[in-house]
């Protein structure tokens, strides 16, 4: 068996493994669109270690090359149309995602309706009511943003269907509260933590698609880090 088929076994392996790691972790809701890292207790988590490293190094290679690839067609892009300038759009995802984050978890649908698009307003103002039906809301607190990298890039003759999808590094305390303030979830992957209803600060990682809408540009959908195929794997699109 060569290095390469090596390669693939392993990464296989790899998956399989964090997709079962993942599936041992109930989901619930937080931040915008439901998102809410993975978490595993104890022997698993330190059995699946070396996998999950392996197949983090993979992901984050994969990203870069797709980056690589965008970066070269925005530069083309931007030399016709200014809106697809990187560093603009850079600058578009760093202020959107904080403002995007505070709506969410001020419950505020006026604000999300100047950042989201029409199908994803709908979608998270039926889960802000079903979050105020239960008297809860989302909570993030040091809310930072580690990386940006633009990994999939849609340029159309027709403009209001151009849009293109960053990758987000990010870290928060993420936690829901009820009426009272007590912490019903939060996103800590220390599941005796979650129990005895604690909180932390956690790394994520989102794909998010922004669509474009006249001059501005708006928040379409939200992937998961699982999902990051869907991007990272997708051809770039100039007509």
């Amino acid at each position: 068996m060569n290095w390469k088929n090596a390669q693939t076994k392993i990464l296989e392996v790899g998956t399989a493994l964090v997709i079962l790691l993942c599936l041992s972790v109930i989901p619930a809701f937080a931040r915008g669109g439901g998102g809410r890292n993975s978490g595993a207790g104890g022997i698993l988590y330190i059995i699946l270690m070396p996998f999950i490293i392996i197949y983090g190094w993979y992901v984050n290679r994969k990203i870069n090359q797709k980056k690589a690839q965008a970066d070269a067609l925005l530069d083309k892009l931007s030399k016709k149309d200014p809106a697809w300038d990187e560093k603009h759009l850079e600058s578009v995802v760093r202020t959107t995602f904080f403002k995007i984050q505070s709506a969410w978890c001020d419950q505020n649908k006026d604000a999300l309706k100047t950042l989201l698009a029409t199908d994803l307003l709908t979608e998270w103002s039926l889960q802000i009511d079903d979050l105020k039906a239960k008297g809860c809301r989302n909570v993030m607190d040091g809310l930072t943003v580690d990386g940006v990298r633009i990994v999939e890039v849609q340029n159309y003759q027709d403009t209001a269907k151009d849009s293109f999808t960053v990758c987000i590094d990010a870290a928060a305390t993420d936690y829901t509260v009820d009426r009272n303030g007590n912490i019903v979830d939060s996103n800590t992957r220390n599941r005796s933590k979650q129990a005895h209803g604690e909180k932390a600060l956690e790394k994520f990682r989102e794909f998010w698609t922004y669509e474009r809408q006249g001059n501005d540009w708006k928040l379409a959908s939200i992937d998961q880090s699982g999902n990051w195929k869907r991007s990272v794997e997708a051809p770039l699109v100039d007509e």
